[in-house]
């Protein structure tokens, strides 16, 4: 069976063909999720395209299962060769991953293929060495130009391509999935405003773009060409891994905070404040569109990560006792309350919130941070620009207490 089109009428349901053996069905859905891969038919049906970020590389990828004494250090082996770049993982008790760079086809032979994995293996003294999968892939830097039209999204590699140097595209297309799947519950289930479905688009795809840079950043640092200046960025990368928390710094860059919008509130200090310390500016701003740690925890006399406790539900987590309107907000939102203190978390969490600046945060059910509570402060900073996208409200600047009951009326 295979999906053969998607149309949307305005305002109505979406209409999906499909065909299997007895030829071709129609169903009609209240929404799509395109996830089907670089040539997706979704993305077609909305009439994107592909804007290109200038990277192409075809490679080949080996499984082998062994019992031969295979060369590893446990890692993965990232071989910055411009002539054969390379990388050598282990992936099973007895099985190993080979990726080259392809020059031209003829390189897939048998024979051309032992010389290549000979540096890890000495396959002379044994014929214990079953290659049980070999694949070609292009490696492309791709972004959709649009992600949505009405109620039919894009998602993984249906809307970005990135290639593998940074290992974020599966990464990339379960934020995806994260980050549309509650809005559009929330929508469909509990009469939050259409608008909220617009905010996935501009949240995920400014997101999608700064990771495939990245990407395509690195893989020229460990592949590109054989001039003067591949060696130069060779010896640079291998100086800069020595660097004391830089590796730390990168993994942070993986995933920076969302663009701000109607779901990242971002307010500006004013001008005699002042400046914070550490990695989070004063008052918590720094928190905002950030994605909560995930330590082990202790909740209901349960050890889990906060993700696997929490569900697909709204959570505040809180160092102090919340005020009246915030607990009577968190009822509204259908949000577990978690203090951060005795979650057998080594403080991890209180750490967290306390280098933020911020006495109490709000967790969308992706688990990125939508307000906060600025230390010293009792409330969160800008409960009116987002809640009316989440409830029944349609009032854009309704009042606080105003929001409360709306909220209070929306529960589930």
């Amino acid at each position: 069976m295979r999906v053969v089109g998607v149309e949307e009428d305005a305002g109505g349901p979406v209409r999906v063909t499909y065909r299997d053996d007895e030829g071709d069905h129609l169903l009609r859905a209240d929404a799509v999720l395109g996830c089907d891969g670089a040539n997706s038919v979704t993305r077609d049906a909305i009439g994107a395209v592909w804007e290109d970020l200038r990277f192409e590389e075809r490679w080949t990828v080996i499984d082998v299962r062994t019992s031969l004494p295979v060369r590893s250090w446990e890692g993965v082996d990232q071989v910055c060769d411009p002539n054969r770049p390379a990388t050598f993982m282990r992936i099973g008790e007895d099985r190993y991953r080979w990726e080259f760079r392809l020059l031209d086809a003829s390189e897939l032979d048998h024979e051309r293929l032992r010389a290549l994995i000979a540096p890890w293996v000495d396959l002379a003294h044994g014929t214990d060495f079953d290659v049980v999968r070999q694949a070609q892939y292009t490696f492309r830097a791709s972004i959709a130009d649009r992600w949505q039209r009405g109620r039919v999204f894009l998602l993984g590699d249906a809307a970005h391509l990135t290639p593998p140097f940074v290992g974020q595209g599966l990464c990339a297309g379960l934020r995806d999935a994260c980050n549309v799947t509650w809005k559009l519950t929330r929508v469909l289930r509990q009469g939050a405003d259409e608008r909220l479905l617009e905010t996935y688009e501009s949240e995920r795809k400014p997101h999608a773009r700064h990771v495939i840079r990245l990407a395509v950043a690195m893989g020229w640092a460990m592949t590109g060409g054989q001039d003067g200046a591949a060696a130069v960025r060779r010896r640079v990368l291998g100086a800069a891994c020595r660097i004391p928390g830089l590796t730390s710094a990168a993994g942070r860059d993986l995933s920076p905070a969302l663009a701000a919008g109607p779901l990242v509130r971002r307010r500006a200090l004013p001008h005699s404040a002042p400046s914070g310390r550490g990695r989070f500016p004063l008052g918590g701003r720094g928190l905002v569109g950030r994605s909560c740690p995930q330590p082990w925890v202790t909740i209901d006399g349960r050890r889990a990560r906060p993700d696997d406790v929490l569900g697909d539900s709204f959570a505040v987590l809180t160092a102090a006792p919340l005020s009246p309107s915030l607990t009577a907000l968190a009822h509204g939102l259908g949000a577990r309350v978690i203090p951060v203190t005795g979650l057998g978390d080594d403080g991890h969490l209180a750490d967290w919130l306390r280098e933020g600046r911020a006495e109490a945060v709000l967790l969308r059910p992706d688990r990125v941070v939508a307000d906060v509570v600025p230390s010293g402060g009792r409330d969160f900073t800008d409960t009116a620009g987002w809640a009316s996208l989440l409830h029944t409200t349609r009032n854009s600047l309704p009042s606080r207490r105003t929001v409360e009951r709306a909220l209070l009326r929306s529960t589930t």
